[in-house]
């Protein structure tokens, strides 16, 4: 069972917890979780971000010479509050540095740097501390800072991870980059396309709208609880689709 700090009802409701699959990121079920800090008969948990903020910095994408500790020395130097935030150590090695998100935040980045990515608001989720990764190690808390303490994210960073707004009207059917296509994603609830041949067909637009999107793609697709451990394939099927126009799906049916 994962320690995530037990807290008070008053501010259990400013989390809901997620049961995962023993040593897995997957939700153990489908739609379902609970207004506590612990579950039954579950190794793994997670923590929905409905109103928090992580930075997430993975080891696999840092660059040669660049440790984690010099990663969150550079969160410092952006002015962010690293030493008051509650921290964890993930099960690869990286952290999850959370921060609470204003009422009133905008639509934000998926990534503040390469090797530094962004979790946060509704429908994303990250997993708790005591829980197991898939190779065995454990996401272990690197203070006691409780999460309900986790200080606001600055607003310099707000600035930074906000999208800029985009009037899909001035998008003609054709490619976009790659930063257009995360925008017009972002509007889109992920869930709402659990439905094979819709999400398949939104696909199919994404790919004619923009070749080199895959990640952009994938990062939203695996945003859906159900599907987070499915990066792989749907990147598998990305690449299986040509980006040429195929049965009249094209640019225009993203809007």
């Amino acid at each position: 069972m994962a320690d995530v700090p037990k807290q008070s009802s008053q501010q259990q409701t400013s989390f809901v917890i997620i049961p995962l699959k023993d040593r897995s990121k997957e939700p153990a079920c489908r739609f379902k979780a609970k207004n506590s800090f612990f579950t039954d008969n579950c190794e793994n948990t997670g923590v929905r971000l409905d109103r928090m903020l992580v930075l997430d910095i993975d080891t696999n994408r840092l660059p040669e010479g660049v440790t984690v500790e010099g990663a969150v020395n550079t969160l410092r130097e952006m002015g962010i509050p690293v030493d008051s935030c509650p921290r964890v150590r993930t099960g690869s090695g990286g952290e999850h540095i959370y921060l609470s998100l204003p009422y009133s935040a905008p639509k934000l980045q998926a990534r503040l740097l390469p090797y530094i990515d962004v979790k946060a608001g509704r429908g994303a989720y990250v997993v708790a501390p005591g829980s197991i990764h898939p190779n065995g190690n454990k996401y272990e808390r690197l203070n006691g800072i409780r999460l309900v303490q986790a200080p606001a994210a600055p607003q310099s960073l707000m600035r930074m991870l906000e999208r800029p707004a985009v009037d899909s009207r001035e998008i003609s059917p054709g490619l976009i980059d790659s930063e257009k296509l995360a925008i017009v994603l972002g509007a889109l609830d992920v869930t709402v396309f659990q439905d094979h041949d819709r999400w398949l067909e939104l696909m199919m637009a994404c790919r004619h709208a923009c070749p080199d999107g895959e990640l952009e793609f994938v990062h939203w697709s695996t945003g859906d609880p159900v599907y987070c451990d499915h990066g792989e394939s749907i990147a598998e099927r990305w690449r299986s689709i040509s980006p040429s126009v195929d049965g009249g799906i094209t640019t225009a049916t993203l809007y």
